[in-house]
C-alpha cells in the first residue's frame, strides 16, 4: 500500500514495472496522483489498471476515475466518454451516474444531466452514501435557472467541499436553512450589482 506521506517522486511510473503491480495498486497510485493534482499521471495509472482487470465493477470505478481526471483537466468530451463506459460497466453504481451527471451539466446537456442525476438519487435510496449532499447539490445546480447561482454552486461542487456552501451563503448574508436556489440567485444578483 502507498501512504499519503509519499511524494510523487516516490511513485514514479518509470521506476515501477506495471507487470508487477495489481489493478488495485495502480488505482491507489492513480488516486495519490489525483489528490496531488497530477491528473495526467493519475490517468496513466488508471489506464494501466484497466489492462489488469476483467471485473466490470473494477472497470466501472477506473473509468469513473478517468472521467474525474478529465473533468479536472476540463476535457469534458473525454470525461463524457469515460463516464458513459463507467455506467455501462456497472449500471447500479451511483457514483458513475453522478460523474455522468456532472459531465453532462458541464457540456450544457441539461435534460440528459437531469435524467442522470435522478438515476443517481434513485440508486442511493436504499444505500445512502456519505457524499449524498454533493449529489443533492448537483441536482439543485442542474435544476436552477439562475446563472449566477449556478456558477457559485458549481465552484463549490468542483472543490468537493459542501461546507463551503454555508460559508458562501454566510458571506452573502443568508442562511442555508429554508433558502431556495432562486433566493440565492436573487441575493447574488443584488450583491454583484446586476
Amino acid at each position: 500500500m502507498y501512504h499519503n506521506m509519499l511524494s510523487s517522486n516516490d511513485i514514479s511510473s518509470n521506476e515501477l514495472s506495471s507487470n508487477d503491480i495489481s489493478s488495485n495498486e495502480l488505482k491507489i497510485q492513480g488516486n495519490f496522483f489525483f489528490k496531488n493534482e497530477e491528473y495526467n499521471k493519475a490517468n496513466d495509472q488508471y489506464f494501466k489498471a484497466l489492462n489488469k482487470t476483467n471485473s466490470d465493477k473494477e472497470l466501472s470505478i477506473l473509468y469513473s476515475n478517468i472521467s474525474a481526471t478529465y473533468c479536472k483537466l476540463e476535457e469534458y468530451n473525454k470525461a463524457l466518454e469515460n463516464a458513459t463506459i463507467a455506467t455501462k460497466k456497472n449500471s447500479e453504481w451511483y457514483k458513475s451516474w453522478y460523474r455522468l451527471s456532472f459531465v453532462l451539466y458541464k457540456l450544457n446537456k441539461l435534460d440528459q444531466a437531469k435524467t442522470s442525476i435522478n438515476k443517481t438519487l434513485e440508486l442511493c435510496e436504499n444505500d445512502i452514501p456519505n457524499d449524498i449532499e454533493f449529489i443533492k447539490d448537483l441536482k439543485k445546480v442542474i435544476e436552477t435557472d439562475n446563472e449566477i447561482a449556478k456558477l457559485a454552486a458549481i465552484k463549490v461542487l468542483e472543490e468537493n467541499d459542501s461546507s463551503q456552501i454555508d460559508n458562501w451563503l454566510r458571506i452573502q448574508g443568508m442562511s442555508s436553512q429554508n433558502i431556495t436556489w432562486n433566493e440565492i440567485g436573487e441575493q447574488t444578483s443584488k450583491s454583484s450589482g446586476n
